[in-house]
């Protein structure tokens, strides 16, 4: 954001060379606009400075724009008093220098590094802010941080030009300097008399020697703002001083033209012509402003793309989610941004309406549709580098975040049986990672009155496991945009969370199920035969075998099972073991199975991958049955920095491309753990 003043481009000698120098006013509390829908208003007593100012050519961050250092700055009552060598060689210093001694006219334009809080007045308000009572709508910017001062052509205050001297009593000559402190302050040189001209005169070198006292004065002081003048009224028979009294006329009427000039806030022109041709009061003058910006305010229940500052990001977010029809929005969104958004987009947000208030909010001011003006529009919701100003609206965070929302439904849609199975481990980087399988020498020995403990160890029959980066890129099109289809930002950000969620579930079910050398009748956790098929007999071989299982040194692992992972064939009949108290066979007329002792005793759980021919290892009659992972877990997986849904960013577009990309990625891995926590029946001969 850039807030154009007046400043007046001095010389100064500095280390015996000769740099030209800008002083002024950088800003002194008005309203201006910047793209938002209303203006803003920096508060003077919330401004911060940082060290060592920079001075830069129209905002931009480099090399060779950067000019020099505002080596005197303040923030006071009256604005941003500031002075500054530029010190730069570059082509674009000297083209300012180089202009300012032909009598080009310049601005000055201070970019904002921080806004810490922000309040909206509303168009039925009144504020008094940097000493002025402004009529609403507009934003109060009441903690900010300066970030730097730019030299530009055009800054967003039109009142504030400026005319750059190249030097005092140097190129141009002193009349030609004078003369043009006389036109910055309106007063017409050819209307003066001598004896006024002669007391102006000497106000201009009053003014030039404080300047440079100024300049090695210290800084930081605040200046306090007075009131215009009354003239001394003349006791009869006292002899007049006409030169000081045309002075002091001259200098009472400047003071009242500067105050009307600061009510008048650079938006009322006719107002502050008027008022100073007439010779009209202050409190006048005040009055008529006020009540111009009452008359300006927008009719009631117009629509505004933001209103409240500090939920607009939040209200952008819920406008989106609830246009895309996300489930659950009070858990994602404060009552308050909720009723915003659907107060403010009552038909539902648009596309447009998404790219125009990024735009607006990084200084787009244009009136033209987003189909007439897609690219210009674009440029501006979507920098490619942060301006030199302030966002409140970065709609590249705005559309990941809500990205990451139906992201986490499109994860959350695909299968998740594996859970059900696994163990989950946090990793902080993508370097190989070792665990330890269950095997002896940890338990407790008996420590004798005062002796010592025995150190036990972990053994060597250990496992790895590795993350890995999982991704997918998908864009919205040129196309969806000018077609204002706002589904496509909740089906892409939907679509790549299911991919994320696809991709676990193939590597952690490729994993479990290739696992001939993992279940074995070696190790106890494998059984296979014509009586295998999942029923009471073979359940219950299932569960002794978990039982029997032993560690290291030949003792139980103490593990009990409790999943019963079936593939979709057998999802019946796990469903009546589990639930069915009673088993009758119906086939002999002779013989009842009546009581069922695994009735309740396993959570059953089914798995589409378990009998999906693209796996190896599928089949749809084996069954498993598997301890719960909190206790132990035949198979792990691991997650970076402990994220275990799809991240989703948005990005820029191929430079051939116009549109918006948003990427998904997961950081995930995979591995085998410890085979005693699970046994498989193969189901079949």
């Amino acid at each position: 954001m850039s807030l154009a003043m007046a400043a007046l481009l001095a010389a100064s000698e500095a280390d015996g060379r000769k740099w030209p120098r800008v002083e002024g006013m950088a800003y002194t509390g008005a309203k201006v606009r910047v793209g938002f829908s209303y203006p803003l208003v920096m508060r003077l007593s919330g401004g911060r400075l940082l060290p060592n100012t920079p001075m830069l050519a129209n905002h931009q961050n480099q090399t060779g724009s950067r000019l020099g250092l505002a080596d005197k700055i303040e923030i006071t009552d009256d604005g941003i008093p500031f002075s500054g060598d530029i010190t730069s060689d570059s082509f674009i210093a000297k083209d300012i220098a180089t202009q300012a001694d032909r009598g080009a006219e310049w601005q000055v334009s201070i970019g904002i590094r921080e806004v810490i809080a922000m309040d909206f007045v509303d168009e039925d308000e009144e504020r008094e802010v940097n000493g002025v009572l402004m009529a609403g709508p507009f934003y109060d910017v009441q903690k900010w941080t300066l970030g730097e001062v730019s030299i530009v052509p055009m800054g967003a205050d039109h009142k504030t030009r400026m005319r750059i001297a190249a030097t005092i009593g140097g190129s141009g000559g002193e009349m030609k300097t004078f003369e043009m402190w006389l036109t910055a302050r309106g007063i017409d040189a050819g209307g003066l008399t001598e004896a006024a001209k002669a007391a102006l005169r000497l106000e201009f070198d009053g003014e030039v020697k404080l300047a440079a006292k100024a300049a090695d004065g210290p800084a930081g002081k605040t200046a306090n703002r007075t009131k215009p003048e009354t003239e001394a009224p003349i006791q009869a028979g006292q002899p007049v001083d006409v030169e000081a009294a045309a002075a002091r006329a001259v200098k009472v009427d400047r003071e009242r033209q500067a105050e009307i000039r600061r009510i008048c806030l650079g938006a009322h022109d006719e107002i502050e012509a008027s008022a100073i041709e007439t010779g009209e009061t202050i409190d006048s003058v005040r009055a008529k402003v006020l009540a111009a910006e009452r008359a300006a305010r927008p009719p009631a229940g117009v629509n505004t793309i933001i209103r409240s500052s500090e939920t607009s990001a939040d209200v952008l977010e819920a406008a989106l989610y609830l246009a895309g029809r996300g489930a659950d929005p009070e858990k994602h969104f404060a009552a308050k941004s909720l009723e915003l958004a659907s107060g403010q987009y009552k038909g539902g947000i648009t596309f447009s309406e998404v790219l125009l208030a990024g735009a607006r909010a990084n200084g787009y001011m244009g009136m033209r549709p987003v189909k007439a003006n897609l690219r210009e529009i674009m440029e501006h919701a979507f920098p490619i580098r942060a301006a030199a100003g302030f966002s409140t609206l970065a709609i590249s965070g705005i559309l990941s975040n809500t990205a990451n929302k139906f992201s986490v439904a499109g994860f959350d849609a695909v299968e998740s049986v594996w859970r059900s199975i696994a163990s989950i481990r946090n990793v902080n980087d993508f370097k190989l990672v070792t665990g330890y399988r269950l095997t002896g020498g940890l338990e407790y020995d008996e420590i004798a009155p005062g002796g010592q403990f025995k150190h036990g160890t972990l053994g060597e029959d250990t496992f790895t496991n590795q993350a890995k980066t999982y991704g997918k890129m998908l864009a919205i099109t040129r196309e969806d945009i000018i077609n204002d289809d706002l589904g496509k930002l909740t089906e892409v950000p939907f679509r790549l969370g299911r991919g994320g969620g696809l991709k676990l579930n193939k590597v952690v079910w490729s994993l479990f199920m290739d696992n001939g050398t993992f279940f074995t009748s070696a190790r106890g956790n494998y059984f296979e035969g014509a009586a295998t098929n999942l029923s009471i007999d073979s359940l219950t071989t299932a569960e002794q075998k978990f039982l029997d299982q032993t560690d290291g040194d030949g003792y139980p692992v103490g593990i009990m099972p409790k999943t019963l992972l079936v593939p979709t064939a057998l999802s019946a009949k796990a469903a009546q073991l589990m639930n069915s108290t009673e088993i009758r066979d119906t086939t002999a007329s002779t013989k009842y199975a009546v009581g069922n002792p695994h009735a309740g005793k396993f959570t059953p759980q089914v798995s589409a991958y378990l009998s999906n021919a693209a796996i190896t290892g599928n089949s749809s009659t084996a069954f498993y049955l598997l301890a719960d992972p909190m206790d132990e877990a035949t198979i792990e997986v691991c997650f970076l920095n402990g994220q275990q849904a799809p991240t989703i960013e948005q990005t820029d577009a191929d430079f051939s491309t116009l549109g918006i990309q948003m990427r998904g990625f997961h950081d995930f891995g995979a591995a085998m753990k410890e085979y005693r926590a699970g046994v498989k029946s193969k189901g079949a001969a």
